[in-house]
């Protein structure tokens, strides 16, 4: 659980490099708007760099750094750490030993560590992920799946699982810092937040992260639906077609032939791509 008591609490963003500035941002706006509607501020941030310099974005735009790693790790050895959050792309990102030692420092601190998008991902290569429900984005699912056995990964918008949180990167840390501001002040910040956000709906813990299946496609067809989903679901382990026709109820000739129809390829070339 992140440290309720606290009068404002304090989050340390490390970017990585080449982050999503749509997820950073994301994040830090839930915090900012919650101070806007709260009349005082009850969070702020600050931006880790590896160097101190600013850190550049998927997109190429920079943000500045308030600090280095080498500071904080520092500075974590002296005092409290507040929660640490990783925020990456989608890229599986390099090795870095400093950066995972920091993690598992403010760890043993009990600090809490937040990940997002290839965030998660460090979490669960320095070790702090093992047994823990992570949320994992749908492009690195069946690498992270096959690399981290040991993590509960799912294909879900965001995870909270005692101190650790994950989230799938995009928009959804909006979502999971919303449900943090829900945790500390209430059901009405959090309304009020979105009536300032335009945003219409947000995602609980565990919610898809995923629009469903029938809209992605751009199918209706319930055979080829039922079909893609158990290909998505199977993508470390793929099963046999034959397997996967059954849960249809149709032919595999039938299947195939509807494949090509809706699809213009055949069902083996499609879970291929899948994979």
């Amino acid at each position: 659980m992140l440290d309720i008591q606290s009068t404002c609490r304090n989050f340390c963003f490390y970017l990585l490099p080449a982050f999503s500035l749509q997820a950073f941002s994301s994040a830090v706006e839930a915090l900012r708007l919650a101070n806007e509607v709260l009349g005082r501020d009850v969070y702020s941030w600050q931006v880790i760099s590896d160097d101190g310099q600013p850190a550049a974005s998927s997109c190429g735009l920079m943000v500045c750094a308030d600090s280095s790693l080498l500071f904080e790790r520092e500075k974590a050895r002296r005092s409290i750490s507040p929660p640490a959050v990783v925020v990456g792309d989608r890229n599986a990102p390099s090795p870095h030993k400093q950066l995972d030692a920091w993690l598992r420092e403010c760890w043993n601190r009990r600090g809490s560590l937040v990940g997002i998008g290839s965030g998660t991902i460090v979490l669960a290569r320095a070790g702090l992920a093992e047994g823990r429900r992570c949320a994992v984005h749908w492009e690195q699912f069946p690498m992270f799946s096959e690399r981290y056995p040991s993590v509960l990964a799912a294909q879900t918008a965001f995870e909270r699982d005692g101190q650790l949180h994950t989230c799938a990167g995009g928009d959804a840390p909006f979502d999971m810092f919303l449900g943090m501001v829900d945790q500390h002040h209430g059901t009405t910040a959090v309304n009020r937040i979105c009536e300032k956000a335009i945003a219409c709906r947000t995602r609980a813990a565990g919610d898809r992260q995923r629009l469903p299946l029938h809209s992605r496609v751009q199918l209706n067809h319930q055979a080829v639906i039922k079909v893609i989903e158990q290909m998505e679901a199977n993508l470390t382990e793929p099963l046999l077609l034959d397997d996967l026709v059954g849960s249809a109820g149709l032919s595999r000739r039938q299947i195939e032939q509807l494949f090509r129809r809706e699809l213009g390829c055949s069902p083996s070339r499609y879970y291929l791509d899948l994979r």
